[in-house]
């Protein structure tokens, strides 16, 4: 998705668009969903790791910077994080 796209999702997601979220998710929940799914190894965890990215950036749509990186690559990195913590939780206990 080319930098005028994502930076267009950003401002309509910034303004409240369902219909942005519906997009940006169509287009990118599978990579986000696979990527957690390989850290965790575990599908419940990864589809919770899935919709805390997409809430968080409904809730927070402007700590994504389209002109720093893609949007995938922000999904993607929130949901490697948040993999990696569930990883270390499930280790702890």
């Amino acid at each position: 998705m080319g930098d005028n796209v994502d930076a267009r999702l950003r401002a309509q997601l910034a303004a409240g668009s369902a219909t942005a979220l519906n997009e940006v998710y169509d287009r990118h929940a599978a990579a986000v969903h696979g990527l957690a799914l390989r850290i965790t190894g575990d599908s419940r965890e990864s589809a919770a790791i899935t919709r805390d990215v997409f809430v968080e950036l409904w809730e927070h749509p402007y700590r994504y910077d389209a002109g720093v990186g893609t949007l995938r690559g922000w999904l993607c990195v929130r949901a490697h994080r948040r993999a990696i913590d569930h990883v270390r939780l499930r280790g702890c206990a």
